[in-house]
């Protein structure tokens, strides 16, 4: 399984960082008997610190199927566990 993090609109912490990896290891269950060499995890992390919303996309591609998840909110972490 290959997993991408992208910051936008924010700078890049490791406690971010290591929050997005404990969470992926999530996915590993759900996703079953996937592929885990043609499975791929795109997490963008956008932050407006204007208005003070954060969001956050998850993108999983494999062979059988593609998921994409958006939320936002004001706190990082908890859109991140939705």
């Amino acid at each position: 399984m290959q997993a991408n993090l992208t910051f936008r609109g924010m700078d890049p912490t490791e406690a971010i960082e290591e929050f997005v990896a404990k969470n992926i290891k999530k996915f590993k269950k759900y996703l079953g008997k996937e592929d885990p060499d043609a499975t791929f995890i795109d997490i963008i992390l956008e932050g407006n610190h204007n208005h003070n919303i954060y969001s956050v996309e998850i993108r999983i591609k494999t062979p059988h199927f593609d998921l994409i998840a958006e939320r936002e909110g004001k706190e990082m972490y908890p859109l991140i566990d939705e």
